[in-house]
């Protein structure tokens, strides 16, 4: 009986060892307030910025509620969140534009060979959306300060 105990801890310890952690996204700064996208070239458009770091990455994220019409080089970006689009900046980054149907935008950059993307946009915009329902003035704004996916 003692040897199948000590079996099984053994087991579990072993497989305790083997479990993925996950690491979360930690918003490292913002909600601030700017006046331009710089995704979209030179405009004043308002919005918040906010830079997250996710293990050996930064995504940063532009977050507006103003109507954004987007030009013909951002192109359809095939996930599980639907309605993206993406481009490649200036600097090299992926930038994934997102308008939600609560009439609020993001525009959020990863390094080209992030393969989390879709998992960190759905669970951002799952997030967002309950901290703006959440708000008691439409103004008060704030972005989540840990993502887990």
């Amino acid at each position: 009986m003692k040897k199948r105990i000590f079996v099984i801890i053994y087991i579990l310890s072993v497989a305790f060892l083997f479990a993925e952690e996950t690491e979360p996204a930690i918003l490292a700064r913002g909600p601030i307030a700017c006046n331009g996208i710089e995704y979209l070239g030179l405009n004043t458009i308002e919005a918040t910025y906010g830079v997250y770091e996710y293990k050996n990455d930064t995504i940063r994220i532009y977050f507006t509620q103003k109507e954004i019409v987007l030009s013909d080089v951002w192109t359809s970006f095939s996930c599980s969140v639907k309605g993206l689009k993406y481009r490649i900046s200036d600097d090299g980054l992926k930038v994934i534009e997102y308008t939600d149907k609560n009439g609020w935008s993001a525009f959020v950059s990863f390094k080209p060979e992030a393969e989390y993307v879709c998992d960190f946009l759905k669970k951002y915009i799952s997030r967002q959306n309950y901290f703006i329902n959440l708000a008691h003035d439409k103004d008060t704004f704030s972005f989540p300060a840990i993502l887990e996916f």
